[in-house]
């Protein structure tokens, strides 16, 4: 846990990362790239600029000295009126609001002094909270040791993950020769020894996978970000990016990329500094060096280029990168895009086999340019502080559901309020907007994700009217499909289960619904079941992909994320 968290010694470093932020609206924050999001400062459901600029700059005294109890109180306070009566809620939000941006601020700091000393410590070790309260990504990491210019860092320098209270040690060479000798004389095992190199460091920096000892037996350990682990998705902090200039920021996107952001960041303003994004950005005021940029031919959807590898690794396709809201022009409607159109664009017949990068290009086409704002179409999210379930993991599951819907579509159907709360199903979801999701019956957070989409997608599906073609094709497609087939009792499933079997992928999407309310919306468990497989890492989903009678189906689905069903 860093010093200034508990003792008054002034950190003026990172008292100005924090006053350097400027406040911003959730809906700009999601406009910025990845490398940028860091160096602004938001909370998602906190519209009131005012109120997110107090609590920056109360939470810029904790570096200077200031009791961290005393702030947290005050945060909470500011924070009560935006999540009820609860005042428990408030307060463990403050605590996270607090650890996370205050924690970042000292990492920004520590991080800046680790870089300047890589000539005599150029190696980095990690160092967990060891209380009792890590989670297990992070305490397998404590006391592994890997090159301070390892990619590695970029994706696991503390906080990496909300709420992560670890550290980074500074080693010296003769550390780790001292370190490897001892470690050679026990002949201690590959998988247990601290210091990663080789294979082992490159597993963990292209599949997220620790390959180490555990209770004396070898096994490999998941420490995927939370990036990795949702497909570019999901909290992200890399302190080496937060200084990249624009010019070498440019060199990292396509031009196509490139000319829809500063499109975007030339006419996006930040109330605060009275000026556009791009100009907070432009420090020197040069607009960077040009450089050629043909004119795109559609700025609808947004890819990201391959960045060049810094090491001579095998090539491995990043992960994608978050959308970037395209600029509007007055006057000229969005092009009309189809499915069809999206998958001429990423060069995906369907007669030859999908690849997994295949897939990365499929999601990232299905991604809106100017996704909905979560307040424009949910009026709660009411999860728990901490756990699977939590409001912080319901919020970016949800915004990233919403992140393939279009926005016509979108403010089209009821506002949604999301629940967390004991069921023995799943979840739940009821006509008009409610979704309920268990706290009893999901055990992690790959069951959560998928269980929220299947909901959502009830959502998109049984909002629209019976006419509406995405509706009508569901409908034909479950009616053609199941032709002559006898009303079984799906297995797996109670008795009062009722559907037909046919080839879908999963039992459950068969299910017929007998309430007279729910006839007008035949098939109503396709669309979710098969939502569900967008949840899914990009190589599951290229073999289910790869099998006709499931991609027959998923085209379907797949059609109602375009406002063209």
């Amino acid at each position: 846990m860093p010093d200034f968290l508990f003792t008054p010694s002034p950190n003026e470093a990172a008292i100005r990362f924090l006053k350097d932020k400027p406040v911003v609206s959730r809906t700009v924050f999601d406009g910025l790239l990845p490398e940028l999001r860091a160096r602004a400062f938001t909370i998602a459901g906190i519209t009131n600029m005012g109120v997110l600029r107090k609590l920056r700059d109360r939470i810029a005294e904790l570096p200077a000295g200031a009791d961290w109890d005393a702030i947290k109180g005050d945060i909470a306070a500011e924070l009560s009126p935006f999540m009820g009566t609860d005042r428990t809620a408030a307060l463990r939000r403050a605590e996270l609001v607090l650890r996370n941006t205050g924690f970042q601020a000292y990492s920004v700091a520590h991080y800046k002094t680790l870089s300047a000393q890589t000539d005599v410590f150029p190696y980095w070790e990690y160092d967990d909270a060891d209380d009792g309260r890590v989670r297990p990504a992070h305490a397998a990491l404590d006391g592994k040791i890997f090159p301070a210019n390892a990619d590695f860092w970029k994706t696991h320098f503390p906080p990496w993950e909300h709420g992560c209270r670890c550290n980074v040690i500074a080693r010296t060479a003769d550390d780790i020769a001292e370190i490897q000798a001892a470690e050679e004389s026990a002949k201690t095992p590959l998988e247990a020894r601290r210091v990663i190199t080789g294979e082992r460091l490159d597993r963990a920096e292209k599949d997220g996978v620790l390959w180490a000892e555990e209770n004396g037996i070898p096994r490999q350990i998941d420490i995927r970000s939370p990036r990795q682990k949702h497909g570019g998705s999901g909290y992200s902090f890399d302190p080496s990016s937060l200084e990249v200039s624009l010019e070498d920021l440019r060199g990292r996107y396509d031009d196509e990329t490139w000319a829809t952001f500063e499109a975007w960041a030339k006419q996006t303003r930040i109330p605060e500094q009275e000026r556009t994004v791009w100009q907070w950005l432009d420090k020197d005021g040069d607009g960077a060096p040009a450089r050629p940029v043909r004119p795109a031919p559609r700025a609808r959807r947004v890819r990201p280029a391959l960045p060049a590898p810094i090491a001579p690794v095998q090539p491995v396709a990043p992960a994608p990168i978050a959308p970037i809201p395209a600029p509007v022009v007055p006057g000229v409607p969005a092009p009309a895009v189809t499915l069809e159109e999206s998958l001429a664009r990423i060069n995906l017949p369907l007669d030859r086999p999908a690849t997994p990068a295949d897939m990365r290009a499929l999601l990232d086409e299905l991604r809106e340019d100017s996704p909905v704002p979560l307040s424009d179409v949910v009026r709660e999210i009411r999860g728990r502080s901490f756990g699977v379930a939590s409001t912080a993991n319901l919020t970016t599951w949800t915004r990233e559901f919403m992140d393939l819907v279009p926005a016509s579509v979108a403010r089209q159907l009821p506002k949604l309020e999301i629940i967390a709360a004991p069921l023995s199903d799943r979840g739940q979801y009821f006509k008009g907007g409610t979704l309920k999701l268990s706290t009893t019956a999901i055990a992690t957070e790959e069951q959560a994700r998928r269980t929220l989409w299947h909901e959502l997608a009830h959502w998109l599906h049984r909002e629209r009217p019976g006419d509406d073609p995405w509706v009508k094709a569901i409908a034909a497609h479950f009616t053609a499909r199941t032709a002559g087939e006898e009303m079984l009792h799906l297995e797996a499933y109670s008795r009062r289960t009722s559907g037909k079997r046919d080839k879908w992928y999963e039992a459950y999407a068969g299910r017929i619904y007998l309430y007279a309310e729910e006839q007008t919306h035949l098939g109503l468990e396709v669309p979710t079941r098969y939502a569900e497989l967008l949840t899914m890492q990009p190589e599951e989903l290229a073999k289910f992909w790869n099998d006709p009678t499931v991609r027959e189906t998923l085209l379907i689905t797949l059609r109602g994320f375009y406002t063209n069903a």
